[in-house]
Protein backbone atom coordinates (compact mmCIF):
# COMPACT_ATOMS: atom_id res chain seq x y z
CA UNK A 1 0.00 0.00 0.00
CA UNK A 2 2.77 2.26 0.94
CA UNK A 3 4.12 1.99 -2.54
CA UNK A 4 0.63 3.52 -4.36
CA UNK A 5 2.05 6.80 -2.06
CA UNK A 6 4.16 8.09 -4.85
CA UNK A 7 2.67 7.06 -7.96
CA UNK A 8 -0.60 9.64 -6.13
CA UNK A 9 2.02 11.93 -5.43
CA UNK A 10 4.18 12.14 -8.72
CA UNK A 11 1.74 11.25 -11.23
CA UNK A 12 -1.86 12.02 -10.30
CA UNK A 13 -1.97 14.85 -8.26
CA UNK A 14 0.36 16.93 -10.95
CA UNK A 15 -1.30 15.44 -13.93
CA UNK A 16 -4.45 17.11 -12.65
CA UNK A 17 -2.66 20.44 -11.21
CA UNK A 18 -1.41 20.49 -14.77
CA UNK A 19 -4.77 19.50 -16.19
CA UNK A 20 -3.68 16.32 -18.14
CA UNK A 21 -6.36 14.36 -16.90
CA UNK A 22 -5.17 11.51 -19.25
CA UNK A 23 -1.88 11.09 -17.67
CA UNK A 24 -4.35 11.26 -14.41
CA UNK A 25 -6.50 8.62 -15.61
CA UNK A 26 -3.45 6.26 -16.04
CA UNK A 27 -2.47 7.29 -12.87
CA UNK A 28 -5.81 6.14 -11.47
CA UNK A 29 -5.65 2.79 -13.22
CA UNK A 30 -2.39 2.07 -11.98
CA UNK A 31 -3.76 2.44 -9.06
CA UNK A 32 -6.63 0.11 -9.85
CA UNK A 33 -4.33 -2.25 -11.02
CA UNK A 34 -2.02 -2.09 -7.96
CA UNK A 35 -5.07 -2.19 -5.67
CA UNK A 36 -6.49 -5.55 -7.16
CA UNK A 37 -3.06 -7.56 -6.68
CA UNK A 38 -2.75 -6.64 -3.52
CA UNK A 39 -6.25 -7.61 -2.67
CA UNK A 40 -5.68 -11.28 -4.94
CA UNK A 41 -2.28 -11.72 -2.81
CA UNK A 42 -4.33 -11.16 0.45
CA UNK A 43 -7.14 -13.71 -0.32
CA UNK A 44 -5.14 -15.96 -1.59
CA UNK A 45 -3.04 -15.82 1.61
CA UNK A 46 -6.41 -15.92 3.34
CA UNK A 47 -7.85 -19.04 1.39
CA UNK A 48 -4.50 -20.78 2.29
CA UNK A 49 -5.40 -20.23 5.99
CA UNK A 50 -8.71 -21.57 5.80
CA UNK A 51 -7.88 -24.40 3.71
CA UNK A 52 -5.18 -25.21 6.54
CA UNK A 53 -7.71 -24.22 9.92
CA UNK A 54 -10.03 -26.88 7.38
CA UNK A 55 -7.49 -29.89 6.72
CA UNK A 56 -6.62 -29.56 10.65
CA UNK A 57 -10.27 -29.24 12.09
CA UNK A 58 -11.17 -32.29 9.35
CA UNK A 59 -8.64 -34.11 11.23
CA UNK A 60 -9.79 -33.71 14.37
CA UNK A 61 -13.28 -34.65 13.86
CA UNK A 62 -12.86 -37.51 11.76
CA UNK A 63 -12.38 -39.67 14.68
CA UNK A 64 -15.73 -38.52 16.35
CA UNK A 65 -17.66 -38.54 12.71
CA UNK A 66 -15.90 -42.53 12.51
CA UNK A 67 -17.44 -43.42 16.14
CA UNK A 68 -20.99 -41.80 15.49
CA UNK A 69 -20.89 -44.11 12.24
CA UNK A 70 -19.81 -46.92 13.51
CA UNK A 71 -22.41 -46.87 16.61
CA UNK A 72 -25.22 -45.93 13.79
CA UNK A 73 -23.95 -49.21 12.16
CA UNK A 74 -24.48 -51.48 15.54
CA UNK A 75 -27.76 -50.18 15.71
CA UNK A 76 -28.48 -50.71 12.71
CA UNK A 77 -27.33 -54.47 12.64
CA UNK A 78 -28.78 -55.31 15.74
CA UNK A 79 -32.44 -54.36 14.10
CA UNK A 80 -31.34 -56.46 10.80
CA UNK A 81 -30.36 -59.25 12.98
CA UNK A 82 -33.28 -59.20 15.45
CA UNK A 83 -36.24 -58.71 12.77
CA UNK A 84 -34.40 -61.18 10.80
CA UNK A 85 -34.53 -58.42 7.56
CA UNK A 86 -37.86 -58.08 7.56
CA UNK A 87 -39.69 -54.81 7.02
CA UNK A 88 -42.80 -55.88 9.02
CA UNK A 89 -41.41 -56.70 12.03
CA UNK A 90 -40.95 -54.26 15.04
CA UNK A 91 -39.26 -54.18 17.77
CA UNK A 92 -38.17 -51.62 20.86
CA UNK A 93 -34.93 -50.51 19.89
CA UNK A 94 -33.84 -49.05 22.59
CA UNK A 95 -34.37 -51.75 25.19
CA UNK A 96 -32.74 -54.02 22.17
CA UNK A 97 -29.71 -51.84 22.00
CA UNK A 98 -29.27 -51.22 25.78
CA UNK A 99 -29.00 -55.18 26.40
CA UNK A 100 -25.99 -54.85 23.55
CA UNK A 101 -24.21 -51.90 25.81
CA UNK A 102 -25.87 -49.24 23.66
CA UNK A 103 -27.40 -46.48 25.19
CA UNK A 104 -28.20 -43.06 26.42
CA UNK A 105 -27.27 -40.09 24.38
CA UNK A 106 -25.60 -42.17 22.01
CA UNK A 107 -28.54 -44.42 21.03
CA UNK A 108 -30.59 -41.23 20.68
CA UNK A 109 -28.62 -39.44 18.58
CA UNK A 110 -28.41 -42.93 16.32
CA UNK A 111 -31.45 -43.68 16.09
CA UNK A 112 -32.61 -40.12 15.22
CA UNK A 113 -29.91 -40.05 12.37
CA UNK A 114 -31.08 -43.63 11.32
CA UNK A 115 -35.10 -41.89 11.69
CA UNK A 116 -34.16 -39.10 9.43
CA UNK A 117 -32.36 -41.04 6.54
CA UNK A 118 -35.41 -43.24 6.31
CA UNK A 119 -33.31 -46.30 7.11
CA UNK A 120 -36.02 -47.32 10.20
CA UNK A 121 -39.28 -45.89 11.03
CA UNK A 122 -41.22 -45.50 14.03
CA UNK A 123 -43.97 -48.20 15.07
CA UNK A 124 -46.06 -47.02 17.57
CA UNK A 125 -44.59 -45.29 20.64
CA UNK A 126 -41.03 -44.64 22.02
CA UNK A 127 -38.76 -45.97 20.33
CA UNK A 128 -40.32 -49.18 18.64
CA UNK A 129 -38.87 -49.12 15.38
CA UNK A 130 -38.98 -51.02 12.33
CA UNK A 131 -36.02 -51.54 9.52
CA UNK A 132 -36.66 -49.94 6.21
CA UNK A 133 -35.84 -51.33 2.10
CA UNK A 134 -33.14 -48.76 2.47
CA UNK A 135 -32.15 -49.71 5.88
CA UNK A 136 -31.62 -53.31 4.56
CA UNK A 137 -30.20 -52.13 1.62
CA UNK A 138 -27.74 -50.34 3.25
CA UNK A 139 -26.54 -53.03 5.92
CA UNK A 140 -26.21 -55.62 3.48
CA UNK A 141 -24.18 -53.34 1.26
CA UNK A 142 -21.87 -52.29 4.05
CA UNK A 143 -21.40 -55.54 5.16
CA UNK A 144 -21.17 -57.06 1.54
CA UNK A 145 -18.12 -54.76 0.88
CA UNK A 146 -16.60 -54.72 4.22
CA UNK A 147 -13.26 -52.74 2.63
CA UNK A 148 -15.23 -49.59 1.40
CA UNK A 149 -17.32 -47.12 3.40
CA UNK A 150 -20.83 -46.50 2.33
CA UNK A 151 -22.81 -43.06 2.49
CA UNK A 152 -23.83 -44.11 5.95
CA UNK A 153 -21.28 -45.84 7.25
CA UNK A 154 -17.41 -46.48 7.45
CA UNK A 155 -15.34 -49.35 6.06
CA UNK A 156 -16.34 -52.68 8.50
CA UNK A 157 -12.35 -53.62 8.16
CA UNK A 158 -11.82 -49.68 9.60
CA UNK A 159 -13.54 -50.27 13.01
CA UNK A 160 -11.78 -51.26 16.35
CA UNK A 161 -13.59 -54.29 17.48
CA UNK A 162 -13.54 -54.49 20.94
CA UNK A 163 -16.26 -55.44 23.74
CA UNK A 164 -18.01 -56.89 20.32
CA UNK A 165 -18.79 -53.42 19.01
CA UNK A 166 -19.29 -54.79 15.38
CA UNK A 167 -22.04 -57.40 15.00
CA UNK A 168 -21.20 -60.49 12.64
CA UNK A 169 -24.33 -60.79 10.59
Amino acid sequence: MNDLIPILHNIILPALAGGLISIAVIGVFSVIKKLKGEIRMRSERNLDIHHFTYICEYQNLKPMIEDKQAIRLRVLALLYKFVDADTRKWVDLRDLCSRNGISGDEFTKAHQFLEDAALIRPYGAGYTSMITHQGIVAIEAAYKSPERSSQYFPAINDIEVSNGTVEKL
